[in-house]
């Protein structure tokens, strides 16, 4: 992925590819994404939004599996791996092909 959070000097200003820019007392939290494919989510309140509950498993989880994997490439046999990835919001790493989770 393109996105990434850094941590700056107070009073940095906004890059070309800086999307969001936290500013505190002795430094600033910058989030860039140069390709625009990340996005960043705000709930308000003590809940756990809707959005939340519904994410698919991470890669690291036990229950990430085989099965919720192939579910998922199979809603969408005619699309590009890369695109169906990006829509389970996966954050593919190596930990994908790490022996102990059955990849």
């Amino acid at each position: 992925m393109s996105d990434r959070f850094r941590v700056e000097a107070t009073g940095i200003s906004a890059g070309k590819h800086d999307h969001l820019v936290l500013f505190q007392e002795k430094r600033s939290l910058i989030y860039s994404d140069p390709r625009m494919f990340g996005r960043i989510r705000f709930a308000l309140g003590r809940r756990t939004p809707e959005w939340w509950k519904n994410l698919p498993p991470a890669v690291i989880s036990p229950a990430f599996t085989r099965d919720v994997l192939s579910e998922t490439l199979n809603r969408g046999r005619r699309s590009p791996i890369k695109a169906l990835l990006l829509e389970m919001k996966l954050d593919l790493t190596e930990d994908l092909f790490d022996p102990m989770h059955g990849a």
